[in-house]
């Protein structure tokens, strides 16, 4: 009787496993995956991306040797390499952008 009790218990895990883990693992797994394709995409088309006029100011590819380094943005800083002597944005907690004397 204890055996079969075990069984049981054990036959119901199992089914509840399999009927409310395993797809929660997947959709999980789904997300994963598709927020990993969206970033090799991405970078993938981040140098071809860069040549069009709107993305321009937006997408920075520098070369060095064999590889590369994609920046997205103007973080911090807007001069670098590709970019000389561009001042960042400076806006205010209102909306509006600080003059230049004020800076």
């Amino acid at each position: 009787m204890r055996s079969a009790l075990l069984f049981l218990v054990f036959a119901a895990l199992g089914v509840l496993a399999v009927t409310v883990l395993l797809p929660i693992l997947g959709v999980l797994f789904l997300l994963v995956a598709g927020l990993f394709v969206v970033a090799v995409g991405a970078l993938a088309s981040a140098p071809l991306l860069a040549r069009l006029p709107w993305f321009r100011d937006r997408i920075f590819v520098d070369k060095h040797g064999p590889g590369r380094s994609i920046r997205f943005g103007r973080g911090g800083s807007a001069a670098g390499p590709g970019r000389p002597g561009v001042d960042p944005d400076v806006i205010d907690v209102e909306g509006r952008e600080v003059p230049e004397k004020d800076r």
